[in-house]
């Protein structure tokens, strides 16, 4: 299991290669590519430009000693507006032959949740809208040769009593934010280029424990992780261990007990916030710190 993590935290602060020197240098071993500038991901940038940029990003990253196993699609809203939706569907197919660029073995890309899934049908009409999303991209993926990871989400509604005037929300269940729905979207999808990614505190927000996730999906279906903790309320993306209520040791029992062979990566650049940018770096060594800890009590 490798040590990974995102760079979104270092987005707009430093280059890729200083934020690939600075993980390098803490201990990472790999990381979670998250594309984030619009300009390669939109009509903005040829493809010959993208591949001549990523394939040098992928190198700078290997001279490093940094691999880039797995990468996330733009987070861009789903919408039932078609023109929208195309120019969405454009740059996540986009975002899939980038990926492959820099050599990565899965990209990550939400499953549209744009109806309510509480409401009557909501659940079962999302399944369908995203069968159908993924088998777009399906082609894609066999091209270029990557998996897509299938994440589990979780949905946000305003109160609708006087706590709503303060901005309240009650976060709710999503597409595969339990155990049986992530199993059925995984299994309803080709396993040879569909394959999930937990979000382990996506799914403590949406009420569900990661241990029985893990254990539902087994290491077949489970590839890839997003860490990161939360107090089951808000989705903070902060580190282990620093106030949330995840249960670590069950996690990493879960993980065991499946046989589990992706990386560990954290999601979990929230926790910089707290911290002046000219500790960033001493703050990407204590992750990576926590990281080794929790590796080590896998591999034990």
């Amino acid at each position: 299991m490798k040590l990974s993590s995102d760079i979104n935290f270092f987005y707009g602060k430093y280059s890729i290669e200083k934020s690939i020197d600075i993980l390098a240098e803490a201990g990472f071993e790999a990381m979670d590519f998250s594309f984030m500038d619009k300009k390669y991901y939109s009509e903005e940038t040829s493809d010959s430009e993208c591949k001549a940029h990523y394939t040098e990003v992928r190198k700078y990253a290997e001279a490093k000693g940094i691999t880039i196993a797995q990468a996330h699609a733009p987070c861009l809203a789903s919408t039932d507006d078609e023109a929208k939706a195309k120019l969405l569907f454009e740059s996540i197919a986009k975002s899939v032959k980038n990926a492959s660029y820099l050599g990565a073995e899965m990209i990550v890309v939400h499953p549209l949740d744009y109806i309510d899934y509480s409401s009557k049908d909501g659940a079962e009409l999302l399944f369908e809208l995203n069968m159908d999303y993924y088998n777009r991209l399906k082609p894609y993926c066999e091209e270029y040769g990557i998996k897509i990871g299938v994440e589990n989400l979780s949905q946000a509604h305003k109160f609708s009593d006087v706590h709503s005037f303060f901005g309240c929300h009650r976060i709710e269940k999503s597409v595969c934010s339990t155990p049986e729905e992530f199993v059925r979207y995984t299994d309803s999808l080709d396993s040879r280029w569909f394959a999930a990614c937990l979000d382990i505190g996506h799914a403590m927000i949406a009420g569900q424990n990661p241990v029985e996730i893990i254990l539902a999906l087994g290491g077949e279906r489970l590839r890839a992780l997003h860490i990161h903790d939360n107090n089951g309320l808000r989705d903070w993306h902060t580190l282990p261990y620093l106030g949330g209520m995840a249960d670590w040791d069950g996690i990493v029992d879960a993980l065991r007990d499946i046989n589990y062979s992706g990386n560990f990566s954290f999601e979990a650049g929230n926790f910089f916030n707290q911290f002046p940018a000219e500790l960033y770096p001493e703050c990407v060594r204590f992750m990576a710190n926590v990281g080794k800890h929790i590796i080590k009590k896998f591999e034990s």
